[in-house]
């Protein structure tokens, strides 16, 4: 025989099932339904806390779940707040829980079985209406439900779902440079991360997703570590050079290692990122230690990053400008050092030459064409023995003097071979056979 609580519980189940069914009638208003599905769940209510037995606590548990998922369908059927539509199906899910935990030593498999369908048809839909809400709102609501759910194949689902927001949401504040916030994002997955793969033993395509998600949370965190760090050293520098009338070589130091930092928590996870910490060193040795050979260096090893990335391009972004820049500024400067440094060398040869290049200069004053080119062939033959002068040089003035000016071009003087004063000799002898063949082309 039934004890009078089991049949009261019993009773009550059943009086609810008849409102229940009441407000399952097609054409009626949400509204009508909501009041009448709210009956029914006090009636289900009231038998689950009644003193039955176990079994019926599941059994009022299920109707109780399965009336609380219909009044939050239809909440969002009526655009109710997102806050009343979870609490109706944390309801819902927190009875299904109830049951299909205590279900299992007193009801039989048939109805442990459907009763896990709802639950999880119940958990779907409830998913479903999630992803219309910013992400912030979902790991809200699956941090609530997480507790409410025991079985464990939608556990897994859940913490799939919170690592892939936790992620999303760091990529964004790195994106859009708060780098404290997604390394707060990014170490938000570790939890997830194990509790997804301890519920998804037995779902391979999870466990695969949660393998490539780990991978890069864990670089995406060392990355977001980089940036910071590249970003510490930034504020430090404009400190050192904005606020300070001299400057505080232990802080310019403190600033170098914290880009060294940064580099070596971007190495081989993302050139980029490296290759703008490589420029900040750069920068620090450039306009703060004036310290060419070292700023040259840093800035190209930035460079050659950028272009180790190709075909992505970064002509736009200001730190690879600034490289370009400062590279061509340092390779000009070193071209004047060496012109100067080379006229510098010219000159002292030139002193040295000095009487050898006036005998040349009144050769030029005093002699007419072709006197002025058998003294230079006599004098200073070209180096190229097969350079002769034309025998019928008298004849052919002008081409002679074309060819004399080839015969003696600088171009050809060859000065690692033949040293610098027979350049320096070339360029003066050529100098005045042009100017002679331009004026006899003039008259010509």
């Amino acid at each position: 025989m039934m004890s009078v609580s089991s049949s009261s519980s019993a009773l009550l189940r059943e009086e609810g099932n008849q409102i229940y069914k009441t407000a399952c009638v097609e054409g009626l208003s949400p509204a009508i339904q909501i009041g009448r599905l709210q009956k029914a769940r006090n009636l289900y209510y009231r038998a689950h806390t009644s003193d039955g037995s176990e079994d019926d606590k599941c059994s009022a548990a299920k109707n109780l779940a399965l009336c609380e998922w219909r009044i939050g369908k239809l909440h969002i059927v009526r655009k109710e707040r997102n806050e009343n539509v979870v609490h109706q199906f944390k309801e819902a899910l927190k009875y299904y829980q109830y049951a299909f935990v205590n279900g299992g030593i007193c009801k039989n498999t048939t109805w442990i079985t459907d009763l896990q369908l709802k639950y999880t048809d119940c958990f779907e839909e409830f998913m479903s209406f999630l992803s219309d809400l910013s992400i912030e709102n979902r790991i809200r609501y699956l941090n609530q439900v997480s507790s409410l759910i025991s079985i464990s194949e939608l556990l897994a689902k859940i913490n799939l779902q919170l690592v892939q927001h936790h992620f999303h949401e760091g990529i964004n504040a790195w994106q859009k440079g708060d780098f404290m916030k997604c390394k707060h994002q990014m170490a938000e997955c570790h939890y997830p991360l194990h509790e997804g793969r301890k519920h998804g033993h037995e779902q391979p395509d999870v466990l695969q997703e949660l393998v490539v998600l780990e991978t890069d949370v864990n670089m995406h965190m060392c990355i977001a570590e980089s940036s910071k760090a590249r970003q510490t050293g930034d504020d430090l520098l404009e400190k050192a050079t904005r606020y300070y009338e001299t400057i505080d070589m232990n802080m310019v130091w403190e600033i170098i290692d914290w880009y060294k930092q940064a580099i070596l928590l971007a190495r081989e996870l993302d050139i980029e990122q490296e290759a703008i910490a490589m420029q900040r060193i750069g920068r620090v040795y450039a306009k703060v230690l004036k310290f060419k050979p070292q700023a040259k260096e840093y800035y190209k090893r930035a460079v050659q990053m950028a272009v180790s990335m190709a075909p992505r391009t970064f002509t736009t972004c200001d730190w690879y400008q600034e490289c370009t820049e400062m590279l061509k500024e340092y390779q000009e400067e070193t071209i004047t050092h060496e012109q100067e440094e080379q006229n510098k060398a010219k000159e002292k040869i030139k002193e040295e030459m000095k009487d050898e290049l006036d005998q040349i200069k009144k050769s030029h004053e005093r002699q007419n064409n072709i006197e002025f080119l058998k003294y230079v062939y006599n004098t200073y033959p070209p180096k190229n023995e097969t350079f002769k002068l034309m025998e019928d040089a008298e004849e052919n003035i002008k081409k002679a003097l074309q060819k004399a000016v080839i015969h003696y071009h600088p171009d050809k003087s060859e000065p690692e071979k033949n040293g610098m004063k027979w350049k320096i000799m070339s360029e003066e002898i050529t100098k005045y056979l042009t100017s002679r063949y331009e004026v006899l082309k003039f008259t010509s």
